[in-house]
Order: structure tokens, then C-alpha cells, then sequence
């Protein structure tokens, strides 16, 4: 599967993002506006309350898109790729927050980013995701990471990890967390994960606050079965994409997903927007 793949004039849009912050609805109608005028249906998140446009829930919009524009941050990308995840539709993601690792452009360039899109002069980018079970019931893809956390700050668990069936470590620590390439610049970073470039296949395993030094974080293939177990699980919880929370049951079982995520991309290298982003933020 290459990495990306052209894009396409779309004819209906879809328009999303955080109805907590009047700028995003503000920046959602103005979309929605310049789509319009481009002869390009629209297609508007109920939930932002705008008039005049036909309103949808997100999965709709899912079914009956070619493109879904995300306004806010990452944490509105992560929300809205979860909705859509079986269309693997693309997503135009449009920064409003501080850090915005997973958008393409800035609100002030939303107008030059809708007339690229409607003149389909874009790239596809297609991302890798997991797929989760937790006590043997599906819970879905990630397209960040999946979190096995303690449910009481400052109270370790333990946790027992194996990959393919095969015990890798026994540890006491605050939890422990397997992140997609994309996942691998947020959550896990911060927890003293690596950085992975997108394109290369691969689970990275991250402790939290282990307490055990030889317990460092580890790359596998993708295509490998990690598999977290913890002692006395009603201490701990699953977190996925920092969205969504499930009651932890054994085993949590994560390998890579048959479904990927689609961005909309202008041209900036994964290496050009590490660097802004982290080298000189």
C-alpha cells in the first residue's frame, strides 16, 4: 500500500469541529460558505447549530462525503476519525488549537486550502490505525494509541506484557500504552517514547512511570499481537485516543487495523512539520 495516493475535486463536504469555541463555529460557517459558493455541497455537524445548511450526524456525514473538514485541533481529528473510521474518508484538518501536529493549515489559509481541494490539488495521505479488543469485545480503531492506565492517581498496577503469546515483562507502573507511528509524537512522547516516522509499520510500546529500570519502551511490527494483562483489573482502565474510556477487563489485545485514516495534504513533509512543531515550537 503506498503512502499517499491523488486527490479529487470532491462534490459533497463535510464540515465538523469543536462547538465549544465560537471561533470553530465561526471558521465551520465560513467553510461551509466558500464550499457553497464553489458549487460543492455541504454537509454541517448538527452539533455546531449552523443555519442555513443541511445538518447531519457525523456518521452521515461519514456515509455521504467525499471530504470531511475537522476545525479545532488534534483532539477534534481524533473525535472525528473515530466517527467516520469505516468510510476512511479524508480529512482537512483546520488548526485552531496551540499545537495542531495532526492539521495542514491555519484558519487564515482556509480559503486557499477550499479552492485546492475543489480543484482537487492535494495529496492523500493514508495512516495506519490498531485495532483494539478488551476482554474480548471489539472496541474499535486508534489512530493515536490505546492506554491501559490505573483508575487511582498515584496507585500502580501491574501488568503483564506479551507480544504474539510470548511474556515479555512483568511490571509495577502507572500503566502502559501501544501507539500507532502517528500516536508516536503524542501521548507516548511525552512518556519517553520515540519518534516514528509514519510510513514505517510498527506498534510502539510505551511504559508509564514504570517502576523498573529495565523497562524501556519497544518497536514491534504492526502486524504483531500485543497483548496487556493486568493483576486485579477493576484498578485499571482503557483509554483510546484520550476519547473515549472502557472499564478495563484481561485481555486487552491490539494489532493493526484493516481500516486506515485519510488527511488531506498540501505538500508538507512529516520531517518539515516535526521540526515546526516540536524543534521550534
Amino acid at each position: 500500500m503506498t503512502d499517499f495516493e491523488p486527490g479529487e475535486p470532491p462534490e459533497v463536504v463535510g464540515i465538523s469541529g469543536r462547538t465549544d469555541q465560537p471561533e470553530a463555529v465561526r471558521t465551520a460557517t465560513e467553510a461551509c460558505r466558500l464550499f457553497e459558493e464553489r458549487g460543492v455541497k455541504v454537509l454541517v455537524d448538527k452539533t455546531l447549530g449552523i443555519q442555513g445548511y443541511e445538518n447531519a450526524s457525523l456518521g452521515d456525514i461519514g456515509e455521504s462525503s467525499d471530504l470531511v473538514v475537522s476545525i479545532g485541533g488534534d483532539g477534534t481529528i481524533l473525535r472525528i476519525s473515530r466517527m467516520i473510521s469505516e468510510h476512511e474518508i479524508p480529512i482537512l484538518g483546520v488548526n485552531l488549537g496551540k499545537f495542531g501536529f495532526l492539521t495542514e493549515v491555519e484558519a487564515d489559509d482556509l480559503e486557499e486550502a477550499v479552492d485546492r481541494v475543489c480543484e482537487g490539488d492535494y495529496d492523500v495521505e493514508i495512516r495506519k490505525k490498531l485495532a483494539v479488543t478488551v476482554g474480548g469485545v471489539p472496541e474499535g480503531d486508534v489512530l493515536n494509541e490505546v492506554t491501559v492506565i490505573t483508575n487511582k492517581p498515584a496507585k500502580m498496577i501491574r501488568y503483564r506484557l506479551y507480544v504474539d503469546d510470548v511474556e515479555i515483562e512483568d511490571v509495577w507502573a502507572d500503566g502502559i500504552l501501544v501507539a500507532t507511528p502517528t500516536g508516536s509524537t503524542a501521548y507516548s512522547l511525552s512518556a519517553g517514547g520515540p519518534v516514528v516516522e509514519p510510513r514505517v509499520p510498527a506498534s510502539i510500546i510505551t511504559p508509564l512511570n514504570p517502576f523498573k529500570l529495565s523497562a524501556r519502551p519497544l518497536v514491534v511490527s504492526m502486524d504483531r499481537t500485543v497483548t496487556v494483562k493486568v493483576d486485579n483489573p477493576e484498578r485499571a482502565e482503557v483509554v483510546l485516543d484520550g476519547q473515549e474510556y472502557v472499564a478495563m477487563e484481561n485481555p486487552v489485545e491490539v494489532t493493526e487495523s484493516n481500516n486506515v485514516a485519510k488527511f488531506v495534504r498540501f505538500g508538507t513533509s512529516f520531517f518539515d512539520k516535526f521540526r515546526a512543531k516540536f524543534l521550534e515550537w
